[in-house]
């Protein structure tokens, strides 16, 4: 997720024994080796993602990358996970200084399939006919 032009928060493990951790690792190396349309270097900032939890043995889809930004602030998602929730709540602090972090738990919303940002997305508008 791009926090500004030239910096993009990147989630990642640093267990190597996690299923997402070679996929993350490649995200991780292609960011850092990307350039911004004038050629230069992007900032990468790394988010840890939370400890992983399932549901109906279904690893649940959790990101602290998967938040809202409202005017002047930014909804950030918690998930039962008080180190990695904590350590997201100030990286995000730091990425979005001029914005007022809010976390709120998530993991009802994320048990029925999407997250902080889904929610806040447009729904089209039905016909009464």
């Amino acid at each position: 997720c791009f926090v500004k032009p030239g910096v993009v928060l990147a989630l990642t493990t640093s267990d190597p024994e996690d299923e997402n951790y070679e996929v993350l690792q490649d995200n991780l190396s292609r960011l850092r080796h990307a350039t911004d349309v004038r050629g230069r270097k992007l900032e990468v900032i790394p988010v840890e993602q939370p400890e992983p939890q399932w549901k109906d043995d279904v690893r649940l889809a959790m990101s602290y990358i998967n938040f809202y930004l409202p005017n002047g602030g930014v909804v950030l998602p918690s998930f039962e996970d008080p180190e990695r929730d904590q350590a997201a709540r100030e990286t995000l602090q730091q990425a979005f200084p001029d914005r007022k972090v809010v976390q709120v738990p998530a993991m009802d919303i994320v048990s029925g399939g999407g997250g902080i940002h889904c929610i806040t997305q447009q729904q089209p508008e039905t016909s009464t006919k």
